[in-house]
């Protein structure tokens, strides 16, 4: 089976967040519904703010982020 790589632009509420909300039905992200189809594997996100790439590399298990660094 192949499987797709898959770069999010932009860590936040869309892409990743919304998973923490009690009220959402679940994949509720872009990063959710990814991490539930065996095809897919994220492999990099990136994001302006450090602390939202990080956060997003360690919930995700994710194997590079990018961020500005100004």
């Amino acid at each position: 089976m192949e499987q797709y790589k898959v770069g999010i632009a932009g860590v936040g509420r869309v892409a990743s967040t919304f998973e923490e909300d009690d009220f959402r039905i679940k994949p509720a992200s872009h990063a959710g519904a990814y991490a539930l189809n065996p095809r897919t594997r994220i492999i990099a996100g990136a994001c302006r703010s450090e602390e939202k790439a990080i956060r997003f590399m360690e919930r995700w298990q994710v194997e590079r982020v990018y961020f500005d660094k100004n």
